[in-house]
């Protein structure tokens, strides 16, 4: 499973005047280095958080779905008698790698011959949120790709909305606080250091999910 982004965020979390205010500076001669450290911080929080904050366009490449998983239905006790389809339990939810979503534009299923055919949004929906899933409808079935890597793609909007005011308030001043960090000790730290330091790190806590 990989992920690619096609369509980069059109907007950023915090706007270049609110960090101005934030900081109480005036004047535009420290614009351009605003801007970089604004991105800098955009980029620490969302790879701690292993989120999208503001729309983009992601593809999600997968080699398969997922089908089944042997053993988990309930009335299982360790013995039974019977054809192997019993011991198995129909998986409906394939998970997302990236969060939140809240649209799918189209899942491509890639064949033996090269050919790529779209799936019928009739046979699936996505569960949407920072949980995101593309869910199989009962009475479908997952379409199988011929080839063996990256032959089926998912593609998303991955993001909280598609501008700043969409980003909860709790992130936004994470990242206000980052960036004034940044801007009185650059050079200095980077990274989870950066962010403990800033104070950023207690606010952002509540946001992250930990993958097992």
């Amino acid at each position: 499973m990989r992920t690619e982004t096609l369509l980069q965020p059109a907007y950023v979390p915090v706007l270049l005047d609110e960090v101005k205010d934030h900081l109480r500076i005036d004047g535009a001669e420290e614009d351009a280095a605003l801007g970089a450290l604004i991105s800098t911080s955009v980029t620490l929080v969302e790879t701690w958080l292993d989120m999208a904050l503001i729309n983009r366009t992601v593809a999600v490449y997968l080699d398969t779905w997922p089908e089944t998983q042997a053993g988990t239905g309930t009335w299982w006790n360790g013995v039974a008698d019977g054809v192997v389809s019993m011991l198995q339990s129909d998986i409906f939810h394939a998970p997302l790698p990236v969060r939140p979503v809240s649209a799918v534009a189209s899942i491509g299923v890639t064949a033996a011959d090269g050919t790529t055919s779209a799936w019928n949004t009739d046979d699936y929906y996505l569960k949407p949120g920072l949980a995101p899933a593309i869910v199989r409808k009962y009475g479908r079935v997952w379409p199988q790709p011929g080839v063996p890597a990256d032959g089926i793609k998912i593609t998303v909007t991955a993001g909280f909305g598609a501008d700043w005011n969409t980003v909860p308030a709790g992130i936004r001043q994470a990242l206000l606080m980052l960036v004034t960090h940044l801007y009185y000790n650059r050079g200095d730290t980077s990274g989870d250091p950066a962010l403990k330091a800033s104070g950023a790190l207690g606010i952002l806590a509540p946001y992250r999910t930990v993958r097992l």
